[in-house]
């Protein structure tokens, strides 16, 4: 289901398992937050964030938790929720490939930022900072664990979804100079 881009060189082969894996997880998969209590939402925005030989994008953070696939990874700017974001990796340290898919929106959030809080509050608009027992719950119970078997995880979906998937430049990056101006974004559009 996550993208490996170990062989990939061109623009097409970062684009294809980008696309087919923003798309499962976008059609396929709820967003389960919390044990035993359970939040369902879903992911309805992913940004591709990638850094590898052949395609060394200077948007990517490079952080070492990147270099892994199936963990989630948490961004944060010490404590400004709103400059916080997560992102499942998809990484491959053996091939010193650095990725990220940047959970741009969930169902009840548009951002990054908004989008974190409303997982780890249950709600937005709220405080801009971290409280302390946040940040314990960001960086014990959420960065680096599975995607599929911790706090916060990725169920397959209880309903079928039809809805569209359409692809676009991304629209959060500092470096916007060709090719990354026009690297990619997805994006659910609800039929």
């Amino acid at each position: 289901m996550l993208p490996d881009f170990q062989y990939a060189t061109s623009y097409e082969e970062v684009a294809a398992p980008f696309q087919n894996a923003a798309k499962r997880l976008m059609l396929e998969y709820d967003l389960v937050v919390g044990i035993p209590e359970e939040k369902r939402t879903r992911i309805t925005s992913l940004e591709l964030y990638l850094f590898s030989e052949s395609w060394p994008d200077p948007n990517c953070d490079r952080d070492n938790e990147q270099l892994k696939s199936g963990t989630w990874y948490v961004k944060r700017d010490r404590t400004n929720a709103n400059r916080s974001r997560i992102d499942i990796t998809c990484g491959n340290a053996t091939k010193d490939i650095y990725c990220g898919l940047l959970v741009q929106s969930i169902l009840e959030s548009t951002g990054p930022g908004r989008s974190l809080k409303q997982i780890v509050r249950g709600r937005v608009p709220s405080d801009a900072k971290w409280t302390d027992a946040e940040i314990t719950i960001l960086n014990k119970q959420i960065c680096g664990k599975s995607i599929f078997d911790s706090w916060l995880r990725l169920e397959p979906a209880k309903t079928t979804r039809s809805d569209n998937v359409v692809f676009r430049a991304r629209e959060t990056i500092s470096s916007k100079e060709p090719p990354w101006d026009s690297a990619l974004q997805a994006l659910v559009a609800s039929a």
